[in-house]
């Protein structure tokens, strides 16, 4: 309770009695305040030693290459027995020369398994244009269910980015994943 001039006023004409009761009153209400602010902070501890831990990588790819998987997040870096759970990505062109010709049609963001099952994203090629920022909410980008249904990679694994085939032109494309591992 804040005392200004006007509450020390009343408290002034009152009994002390009825001082002590709304004295009293006031520290069970800051007592009760001071309790939930501690349950507040066990909680907030409690998520902190859940073991999550949140990542944002980036990596660069290249037209020319882009069938050669490029690691975003490399197996290296996983803590032993932890998985990643990608929450978000962007793609940016690094120039004004954009993907095309070539064999390639499609970028994938996936994990590093061998095996291409754990797909988080397909990227239309069309899509990879000077100024055009990719995000996971851009027409053209198919979300796979390892993303859209928080499956995340394999234990272990990390996450790369590459394409169905080599592209004959096209700056350099940057991919920034972000989320976390547990």
């Amino acid at each position: 309770m804040a005392l200004d001039s006007r509450k020390a006023g009343l408290l002034d004409r009152m009994s002390p009695d009825s001082q002590n009761a709304l004295l009293g009153q006031e520290l069970m209400r800051l007592w009760e305040g001071l309790e939930n602010i501690e349950a507040s902070v066990a909680m907030i501890k409690s998520t902190e030693t859940s073991g999550q831990e949140f990542f944002s990588k980036t990596a660069r790819i290249g037209a020319l290459s882009a069938a050669t998987r490029i690691q975003v997040m490399p197996e290296i870096e996983i803590p032993s027995g932890k998985t990643l759970y990608p929450l978000g990505f962007c793609l940016l062109l690094d120039g004004e020369t954009a993907w095309a010709g070539g064999t390639g049609t499609v970028l994938y963001i996936a994990d590093s398994g061998t095996d291409l099952i754990y797909r988080f994203a397909t990227i239309e090629a069309a899509l990879l244009l000077p100024g055009n920022y990719i995000s996971p909410t851009l027409e053209g980008v198919t979300l796979e269910a390892e993303f859209g249904m928080s499956l995340g990679c394999r234990a272990g694994k990390g996450i790369d980015v590459f394409g169905d085939g080599n592209f004959e032109s096209g700056d350099d494309l940057v991919v920034t994943v972000y989320g976390y591992m547990e």
